[in-house]
């Protein structure tokens, strides 16, 4: 069983598209990778302090982790991500399996769906959970 813990998650999470991770992200996130993990049993999680790597490279704003310098996955190889952010490969593998649309959907009803104007949706999520958002929206009209 392979030890995870905040960093590698959050790394995991920029690594696979997310320009920013929030709280709601990132414990909607984990909550959806515990259920997994209880079938599974691939991670332990043990939560650590920020590597200095990781300190080097992510910023936290207090509502939002993000790589510094206008970094992202959309503009930077992932060749360059890896050798910048410690990438437990299991985690991102397990991850791109995980149903987004889920964690998407709670963190919405995390934040009160009528509380997301225009400007806070703009603010709010990160462009991956708008494009999942959109998805979302585009299968309810098809049916």
């Amino acid at each position: 069983m392979e030890k995870i813990n905040s960093e590698l998650l959050i790394s995991a999470l920029l690594y696979i598209g997310f320009d920013k991770v929030d709280i709601f992200t990132y414990l909607n996130t984990l909550e959806e990778l515990k259920k997994v993990n209880e079938e599974l049993e691939l991670f332990e999680f043990e939560d650590e302090e920020y590597s200095q790597k990781f300190k080097e490279f992510v910023e936290y704003d207090g509502i939002f982790f993000k790589l510094k310098g206008g970094l992202s996955f959309g503009n930077v190889s992932s060749r360059i991500l890896e050798s910048i952010l410690n990438i437990n490969r299991s985690l991102v593998i397990c991850l791109r399996q995980l149903d987004f649309n889920t964690i998407v959907a709670k963190k919405i009803e995390d934040i009160g769906e009528n509380l997301i104007d225009e400007k806070y949706y703009d603010i709010a999520f990160s462009n991956k959970e708008k494009e999942i958002i959109a998805e979302m929206n585009n299968s309810k009209l098809k049916c």
